[in-house]
């Protein structure tokens, strides 16, 4: 990158490596200084403003719509901040500088706001929280002292706290309790008189991770440990997991990532508890990936698994731009014709902008294969139009797209060219705060589009769906359809903000509670409830029963809604599910967290087996015959993918019917 300066020695064009030109013009006033910058690339201009005041703080942005931004300050800290859409956010600062409340935008009114964040601390010089309020009211209290008076105690030097009340004040609230020295936490415990999941965290001189440990069956039991290995340069390099498969990240002295090796399994007989360190002395021998840059950090190299070789080139022609060429590993162009060899090059160009203009895929010597897509783009750097067009001139798909002020995509229109009447059409329409709200298409129109500006009528719409949120960004409604054909569910929370209701509205009355806490309000609705444990893991889920078309669910006789209940072992695992006809589903892991059984109420079970990487590779279940066991096997190479998988058999079947896959080296 060069600049030149002006006269008074501030920069007034700076050229970047693709050779984007960008020119500055200052102009200055008694209210500050506005600065235009003119990105060019040769043939286009782009210009943006940005207005400074007297003190040098940003206070807007104009783009090359002419749209604007704004920011106003009190001192050095922003009060407000308004997007090009008109949402406006606010701040609330204590003498200290620290944010106590921020004022959401307004949904639907331009320059309002709606709701907001509020945070009390230990002091106005103290940034430790103490509560910290949702806009949904949900309050999170955090202990700095084992002592429960009021007003709250900071015990002085306590950088972790004592424990976190979740939904504090409500029926709801559960605590996380926390352990700690020289602030670093040793231990957490979600919900120490209800789930009790603890985990231990061991950290060593150099305020490393060492190891972590939970405990399925209890503090009272052994864990399971996960170590940690770092480089000289204090990089993680390598984690053991519990059932002893390790897998290596190294690193050059740029930082690069240059091998990963694994997931292995590597016997170390010392890494166990109650060792809570792991002295990796060597690096396991294990198929690797590897990578080879270039002294800008670009990847000139990458090896696979099985030692094929991708390449990375990188030019920058004298027009400027950059041109990007990736040369995957050749090979044969067909199963029964492998001596013909082939090979994908995917060959991307970039503007002086450092835009992607084109990007060119398949083999240089097979110009009637090759697939070319071209991109263009608004004078926001945002995607306007892809054409891809394989072999000839002509474009076999137009995809087009257009923004609204804030930038959310709110149009896209495929089809084999923009004049086409047989596109589909999307649209979607977002708030000011960016949450979508309404949505079309695809259209398979009929008739001449909408435009890609969103103006016009889209035909033959498959899917209109609306949504409504509250002010803490909720879920509160969808709707599906139109008029008779509309379908709407509506959802309601506790008053820990999670999810209690699932409310379908099937006589598509609209007839519902409008609290965001309410609960069912219409026999004729299909409701599913949950509840949660004292951590907050679902606990329960209930329906409505199946045999009635009408149910009062608070009034109605209780027994008839259909429960399935959940349980957890104390590492969080969903150990045992209890269905409405009180048939038990148990569930038991893998020392690394993984399904390894699960057995229905009458007996049957499906048990799998992983590899070192965490995959399938066994299915086994009961045999229909009613003696022994059926199986069905996954074999994998080393870059993952499945090399065969066999049909149902018992394990002593020798060379079981099985479909095999093979790959090119390009994978």
């Amino acid at each position: 990158m060069t600049n030149t300066y002006d006269d008074a020695n501030r920069v007034f064009t700076q050229t970047t490596e693709t050779g984007e030109v960008d020119t500055f013009h200052y102009a200055v006033s008694g209210l500050g200084v506005t600065t235009t910058v003119d990105h060019g690339d040769g043939s286009t201009v782009e210009t943006m403003v940005y207005q400074h005041d007297a003190s040098g703080r940003l206070v807007g942005v104009v783009d090359p719509y002419m749209a604007s931004s704004a920011q106003s300050w009190s001192g050095d800290l922003p009060v407000s901040t308004t997007e090009r859409g008109g949402a406006k956010s606010t701040a609330i600062y204590n003498s200290a500088g620290v944010a106590t409340a921020v004022g959401l935008a307004d949904p639907l009114i331009a320059g309002a706001q709606a709701g907001s964040l509020t945070t009390t601390y230990c002091g106005a010089n103290d940034p430790r929280p103490v509560d910290v309020a949702d806009v949904a009211g949900v309050v999170t209290r955090y202990w700095w002292s084992v002592s429960a008076t009021s007003p709250i105690p900071c015990d002085v030097g306590r950088s972790v706290p004592v424990r976190v009340t979740h939904a504090y004040g409500t029926a709801a609230a559960w605590d996380t309790t926390y352990s700690s020295l020289d602030g670093l936490v040793t231990s957490s415990t979600d919900a120490p008189s209800g789930d009790s999941v603890t985990t231990t965290y061991n950290w060593n001189s150099r305020r490393q991770l060492d190891s972590t440990v939970d405990y399925p069956s209890g503090t009272a039991n052994p864990g399971r440990v996960t170590y940690f290995g770092y480089d000289s340069a204090g990089r993680l390099q390598v984690r053991r997991d519990p059932s002893g498969v390790e897998t290596w990240t190294v690193h050059d002295a740029a930082g690069n990532i240059t091998t990963q090796i694994g997931p292995v399994a590597v016997s170390r007989t010392a890494c166990a508890l109650p060792a809570t360190v792991c002295s990796f002395s060597s690096q396991p021998t294990s198929p690797s990936k590897s990578w080879v840059y270039n002294l800008d950090g670009s990847v000139r190299s990458f090896t696979d698994e099985l030692g094929n070789v991708t390449t990375t080139a990188i030019t920058y022609p004298s027009g400027g731009g950059r041109i990007e060429t990736v040369s995957a590993p050749t090979h044969g162009d067909s199963p029964t014709n492998p001596s013909s060899m082939t090979k994908t090059v995917t060959v991307s160009t970039y503007n002086r902008f450092d835009r992607l203009t084109s990007q060119v895929v398949g083999d240089p010597d097979k110009a009637s294969l090759l697939a070319t897509t071209s991109f263009a783009y608004d004078p926001l750097g945002r995607l306007h139009t892809q054409s891809r067009r394989v072999g000839g001139s002509s474009p076999d798909l137009v995809t087009s797209y257009a923004y609204d002020a804030d930038g959310n995509q709110t149009v896209t229109a495929m089809g084999s060219d923009p004049t086409n009447t047989d596109r589909q059409l999307s649209k979607q329409r977002y708030d000011l705060r960016g949450r979508l709200v309404e949505q079309w298409g695809p259209t398979g129109d009929s008739s001449a589009p909408a435009s890609v500006t969103g103006a016009g009528t889209a035909l033959a719409v498959r899917t209109h769906e609306t949504f409504t949120y509250d002010n803490a960004d909720r879920l509160l409604a969808q709707t599906s359809g139109d008029g008779a054909d509309q379908h709407q569910t509506f959802y309601r929370y506790d008053d820990a903000g999670r999810l209690r209701y699932v409310i379908v509205d099937r006589d598509n009355d609209g007839v519902v509670s409008s609290l965001s806490t309410g609960g069912p309000t219409d026999p004729d609705d299909g409701v599913t409830q949950y509840t949660y444990t004292p951590a907050g893991r679902v606990a329960s889920v209930i329906k409505s029963p199946v045999d009635l078309t009408s149910y009062d669910w608070s009034a109605g006789t209780q027994s008839l809604k259909r429960t399935t209940t959940l349980q957890y072992d104390k590492a969080g695992q969903n150990t045992k599910i209890i269905d409405a006809r009180n048939r038990a589903t148990t569930r038991t892991f893998t020392a690394r967290g993984e399904l390894l059984r699960s057995t229905l109420s009458g007996g049957y079970y499906t048990q799998y087996g992983y590899d070192p990487a965490g995959r399938v590779i066994k299915v086994t279940n009961p045999s229909p015959t009613g003696t022994g066991t059926v199986e069905v096997v996954t074999s994998y190479d080393a870059r993952g993918k499945v090399t065969a998988k066999t049909n149902p058999h018992t394990p002593a079947t020798p060379s079981p019917p099985a479909v095999t896959y093979s790959y090119w080296p390009d994978g």
